[in-house]
């Protein structure tokens, strides 16, 4: 797993997607901007919800509504099963908005479901990183 920290519109993502054009397989999700308005618990569905979009989006599947993000994450290793995939969660501090044990959440999937057949990169704008 690597973690990518660093100021807006410098290049991590797209140092990111240079790396990933010699892999196979390479799914990339963003995060949707923060809604500040919102509740956290309304913030954390949206995330949730564009997730799902995304892995059905990517995978031609049915769109599955996930009620937490060990759901989600335990539903995307499903579907990676077996694979060597490349994962890139872009922006993953709008990603986590709404639920502060996201970064925990993704650490135990990380050690329980994923270290085995993924490489995940996980980039964030800003000053400060969670590395897991």
């Amino acid at each position: 797993m690597i973690a990518i920290s660093g100021r807006r519109r410098i290049g991590k993502s797209t140092l990111v997607q240079h790396y990933a054009k010699d892999f196979k397989h390479f799914i990339e999700i963003q995060g949707l901007a923060p809604v500040l308005n919102k509740s956290p618990q309304t913030r954390r569905t949206q995330q949730l919800l564009h997730f799902s979009l995304m892995i059905s989006k990517t995978f031609k599947s049915a769109h599955v509504l996930f009620n937490d993000w060990e759901d989600a994450f335990r539903y995307l290793a499903e579907k990676i099963e077996k694979k060597p995939v490349l994962i890139f969660l872009d922006e993953v501090s709008w990603m986590s908005d709404g639920d502060e044990l996201w970064p925990s959440k993704l650490k135990n999937a990380w050690d329980l479901q994923f270290k085995k057949n993924l490489m995940l990169f996980n980039c964030r704008s800003g000053t400060h990183c969670v590395v897991f």
